[in-house]
């Protein structure tokens, strides 16, 4: 009888084309996860050196303003200024000095011990990026509603009255 042969072929079969399968797997999952991985590494970069050019930009303005009240006689509120203008410059500085690979194995390391942490951490980061860095763009062009001080006295213009 042939039938308990054939079976044990296909059953030899379905196995070796089940680990393959698993093993295609695997393999287009560990390089599709170095792949995001690379992602995020150049955007964390690319975000990082812009951090670090802002903050730069800021003290050179406030390096200017120094200038500017030393010019005008506020030598005390220039010292202040330049102070901060020092601080900012530091600052920027040990930004762009992060070393970008290390802060993204923390912040994984913390993803795969604190999921629910994380993924609610980046849904209140992305709101609030959402909210106030883009609030003022809104998708048919037209511009934001503002309330005018007529508007909050007026009961009937729909905005609460503040204050009372």
């Amino acid at each position: 009888m042939q039938n308990p042969e054939i079976a044990q072929q296909a059953g030899d079969t379905l196995k070796k084309v089940t680990a393959a399968a698993k093993g295609k797997a695997r393999y287009e999952g560990e390089r599709l996860i170095e792949e995001a991985r690379d992602e995020a590494r150049g955007f964390a970069v690319e975000r990082r050196d812009i951090a670090a050019s802002y903050v730069t930009d800021v003290a050179e303005a406030l390096d200017t303003a120094t200038q500017i009240l030393n010019e005008r006689g506020r030598a005390r509120s220039a010292r202040y200024v330049r102070r901060a203008a020092e601080e900012l410059q530091q600052f920027g500085d040990r930004v762009n000095r992060q070393d970008v690979g290390r802060w993204l194995g923390e912040i994984e390391a913390f993803a795969r011990t604190q999921p629910l942490l994380f993924f609610g951490g980046a849904f209140l980061l992305g709101y609030a990026a959402v909210r106030f860095l883009g609030g003022n763009d809104r998708a048919d062009g037209s511009a934001p509603l503002e309330a005018t001080e007529a508007d909050i006295l007026d009961p009937e213009s729909g905005f609460e009255r503040m204050g009372t």
